[in-house]
C-alpha cells in the first residue's frame, strides 16, 4: 500500500554533504531510508553524489535506527599498483563527478526540483565521474559510469570503469 517516495533537502549535511535526496523504499512495517548526498572533500580531491547511510524508518518516515555504518561506500574503490591510495568515492577521493541525470518514472528531472515529497514507481540516477591517479591527483586515470535503479525491490547499482591508459 505504501509508495516509494523521495524528497530533496538542500540542508542535508550528512558527512559534509551539500544537499541530498532522501529516498524511502517501503517495507512491511515502514521504510528503508537511503540518502543520496552531494559530498565534496577538497582535501581528498572528491566531489561526488553518492549513497551514504541507510536507516530503518517508521510508517510516517521517521528514522528509527541506522542500519549501515557511517562512511559506508556503495560504489567502487580501485587501486593502481604502487600508488599511495585507492581511487574512488569520498573515502579515498581522486574522483570528481562530471554529469548527473535523474529520471522519475521515465521523465528527466532535476534532482534539486524534488523539494516536495515525490512518489514514484521507478527512479534512475545516471552519473559519470572521472578518477584521477592518486600520485598527483590531476592525471586522468579512468572514466566511471554508474546507473542506480530504484524501485520496490530496492536499489540496484550497475557500474563500469573505462581505463584511460594501461595500469597494473
Amino acid at each position: 500500500e505504501k509508495e516509494l517516495k523521495a524528497i530533496y533537502n538542500e540542508n542535508m549535511s550528512y558527512e559534509k554533504g551539500q544537499g541530498g535526496l532522501a529516498i524511502y523504499i517501503p517495507t512491511e512495517k515502514g521504510y528503508i531510508n537511503y540518502n543520496f548526498v552531494h559530498s565534496v572533500y577538497a582535501d581528498r580531491n572528491a566531489d561526488m553524489w553518492r549513497l551514504t547511510v541507510a536507516n530503518l524508518a517508521n510508517a510516517s518516515g521517521g528514522i528509527v535506527k541506522q542500519i549501515t555504518k557511517d562512511g559506508a561506500e556503495w560504489e567502487m574503490a580501485v587501486r593502481i599498483m604502487d600508488r599511495p591510495d585507492f581511487i574512488g568515492g569520498y573515502a579515498h577521493g581522486d574522483e570528481i563527478y562530471s554529469s548527473l541525470e535523474v529520471y522519475v518514472d521515465g521523465v528527466k528531472t532535476e534532482i534539486t526540483s524534488l523539494k516536495q515529497c515525490t512518489t514514484f514507481t521507478e527512479m534512475k540516477i545516471l552519473m559519470d565521474s572521472v578518477g584521477y591517479d592518486p600520485s598527483d591527483g590531476t592525471t586522468k586515470a579512468l572514466d566511471h559510469h554508474k546507473e542506480y535503479t530504484i524501485n520496490k525491490d530496492g536499489i540496484q547499482l550497475d557500474q563500469t570503469v573505462e581505463w584511460c591508459k594501461d595500469y597494473q
